[in-house]
């Protein structure tokens, strides 16, 4: 696989993870296919680049890859936590304080106040 094939791949598996959308992503064969054709259109035109254009831009995505995987896996384990927070409150309400409630019966000799 050329390394702009698998950056793509791995772009779209992080946009997939990150907007939880699995269809998104696309597997090696695809990546190869869509290089290939866009090659094919690609030569029609004079566009240039220097062996060192070329390199910044697959830098580029390789960090964006990197970052973009790393991010979406920060996401996803911030929002599990908020989710199993949520879950460990009553009612789906603020968290249970405790400490500081009184309970009041009728019996109290103040009157429950």
């Amino acid at each position: 696989m050329s390394g702009l094939a698998g950056i793509l791949v791995g772009l779209t598996a992080a946009i997939a993870q990150w907007r939880e959308v699995p269809e998104i992503g696309i597997d090696e064969t695809e990546a190869k296919e869509l290089m290939t054709a866009s090659q094919n259109v690609l030569r029609h035109y004079a566009i240039e680049t220097t062996q060192k254009g070329a390199d910044v831009i697959s830098l580029v995505g390789v960090i964006a890859m990197i970052g973009g995987t790393r991010i979406s896996a920060y996401n996803l384990r911030t929002r599990m936590e908020r989710e199993e927070q949520k879950q460990q409150r009553p009612f789906g309400g603020a968290p249970a304080q405790g400490g500081n409630m009184r309970v009041v019966s009728n019996n109290d000799s103040d009157g429950g106040f």
